[in-house]
C-alpha cells in the first residue's frame, strides 16, 4: 500500500496541486457490517496507529485498516490521547482548562456514583412526592417491599435553574462566559451567561444563587463591579429543584471531554484473516 495515495483526487490550493487526503474511503457494507470481521481491542497511553499495526498486522503500514475499522477521520484528535495532548486539545477547544471545568454541559442523575444503600420503607414513606420518584421498590420471594434503593435510570437535564438579573450596565458581558457574584468578599453565586438585553443577562447553570442584597455585585469582562438590583425566574419552576439537587451531578464539558477520550481507548481490530480481503477492495475503490 506505499501508493495508498496515490489515485486520491488532486485539488488546488493556495495556487498548488495537493493531493486530496480527505477523500472519503471505506470498507465495503459486506466487511463493516460483518460483526465477525472485528475483534475488540483496549488500546494502551497514547499508542500511534502505526505501533498498533505492527504489533497485529507485522506492518506499521497498515495503520489505515486501524483508521477505517474505527472510523477515524482526523488521526491527530480522533484517537486516544495522552493527558498532555488532552489538555492542549481542551484549551484549544475551550480556551483554558479552567473554563472547560467550569463550564457545565448537562445535569445527569447520579444514581450511578453515589451512594446505593437502601432505604426502610419509613424513610420512604417520609419523602416528599418530587423525592420518591428518584427509588424503586425492592421485592422479596414473596412479592413484599422490603426496602427501597435507588432507581437505575439515566435521565439528564440542560441546566438545573434559571436567573434573570437586572444590572447596571450589561455593556462588558460575553455570552459563554462564566461570571461570579460577590457579597461581602464572598461568592454568593457563578453561572454561565446565555443572554444579554439592555440591562438584563441571564445565567443558566447556577452554582448557588444570585442575591440583591446592597453592596453585592458582578465583574464584568473589564473588572467593572457592576450592581445587581433585581432577580427573577424567568421561567415557571427550575428544572431541578434545590431540595433535590443531591440527587444530581454536574457534568462539566472537561469531563466529557475526558470521559470520551477514556472511551476511545477501546477499539475494534479486523481480524488478520480478513486483512488481505479489505486491502483489495480499497485497491479497487481507488483504482490502484
Amino acid at each position: 500500500m506505499s501508493k495508498y495515495f496515490d489515485k486520491f483526487p488532486v485539488i488546488y490550493y493556495d495556487g498548488k496541486a495537493s493531493r486530496n487526503i480527505l477523500a472519503r474511503v471505506d470498507f465495503s457494507e459486506t466487511t463493516k457490517n460483518n460483526s465477525k470481521a472485528y475483534m475488540p481491542h483496549r488500546i494502551d497511553d497514547a499508542i500511534r496507529a502505526d505501533l498498533i499495526a505492527q504489533r497485529y498486522y507485522d506492518n506499521p503500514g497498515y495503520d489505515w485498516i486501524y483508521y477505517l475499522s474505527n472510523n477515524i477521520i482526523d488521526p491527530y484528535y480522533d484517537v486516544h490521547l495522552s493527558d498532555e495532548n488532552l489538555n492542549k486539545k481542551i484549551i484549544s477547544k475551550y480556551g483554558s482548562l479552567q473554563l472547560a471545568i467550569n463550564k457545565i454541559a448537562y445535569y445527569i442523575n447520579n444514581w450511578a456514583t453515589t451512594s446505593n444503600d437502601d432505604i426502610s420503607i419509613a424513610n420512604y414513606n417520609a419523602l416528599s412526592i418530587s423525592k420518591k420518584k428518584y427509588f424503586t421498590a425492592k421485592i422479596n420471594y414473596f412479592n413484599e417491599v422490603v426496602s427501597y434503593k435507588r432507581k437505575e435510570t439515566d435521565f439528564k437535564v440542560n441546566t438545573n435553574k434559571l436567573r434573570k438579573l437586572t444590572v447596571s450596565s450589561s455593556d462588558n458581558f460575553t455570552v459563554g462566559s462564566i461570571y461570579t457574584q460577590i457579597y461581602n468578599n464572598e461568592t454568593t453565586g457563578t453561572g454561565e451567561l446565555v443572554g444579554i438585553n439592555d440591562t438584563e443577562i441571564t445565567f443558566k447553570n447556577i452554582s448557588g444563587d444570585f442575591v440583591t442584597t446592597n453592596t453585592n455585585y458582578i465583574l464584568d469582562d473589564e473588572s467593572d463591579q457592576i450592581a445587581v438590583s433585581a432577580v427573577t425566574n424567568p421561567l415557571t419552576t427550575d428544572p431541578i429543584p434545590s431540595d433535590e439537587i443531591t440527587f444530581w451531578s454536574a457534568v462539566s464539558y472537561y469531563d466529557i471531554e475526558r470521559e470520551e477520550n477514556e472511551e476511545r481507548r477501546n477499539v475494534k481490530l479486523l481480524r488478520n484473516s480478513i486483512k488481505n480481503k479489505a486491502e483489495e477492495e480499497l485497491k479497487r475503490v481507488l483504482r490502484l
